[in-house]
């Protein structure tokens, strides 16, 4: 893969790139993870970078039959689209049981600014939060 700068005739040297497909980039990409984990930790601030991850979370999130926004039969388990980078997504617990139409509406929609997008994934994070446990799907430890 090649780095393609956005104005070409800058005489500015474009900077490197992490991509996963290079040798040795892995390696590279797990070192600035460490560094900014480490980095949140010195501040002493109660700032989590880890990821938190559930299988037992996502299992609970797709249950939910119906889209927590307008009720339409059929969901996907959809992750916020934000605080995240690297390839990486945001916490499971962050996710909503959305259908195809509601998350392709938030994640590509044109007919929402980003912010009203991130308000609608934030309600639909919530109701998916309360249907989970009227359900009793996940029970706090």
């Amino acid at each position: 893969m090649h780095a393609i700068s956005y104005q070409q005739n800058t005489g500015l040297t474009p900077v490197a790139m992490i991509n996963r497909n290079q040798p040795g980039a892995a390696d590279k990409h797990e070192q600035i993870r460490d560094a900014v984990r480490a980095w949140a930790a010195s501040l002493d601030m109660g700032v989590s970078v880890a990821i938190y991850r559930s299988k037992k979370w996502l299992a609970a999130v797709g249950q939910i039959e119906r889209c927590v926004l307008c009720g339409a039969w059929g969901t996907q388990v959809a992750h916020r689209n934000e605080g995240k980078g690297m390839g990486l997504k945001t916490d499971d617990c962050a996710t909503a049981a959305l259908c195809v139409c509601c998350h392709d509406s938030i994640d590509n929609g044109n007919k929402l600014n980003r912010d009203e997008r991130r308000q609608l994934m934030d309600r639909a994070i919530v109701l998916t939060v309360i249907e989970v446990a009227r359900r009793g799907l996940v029970v706090p430890a």
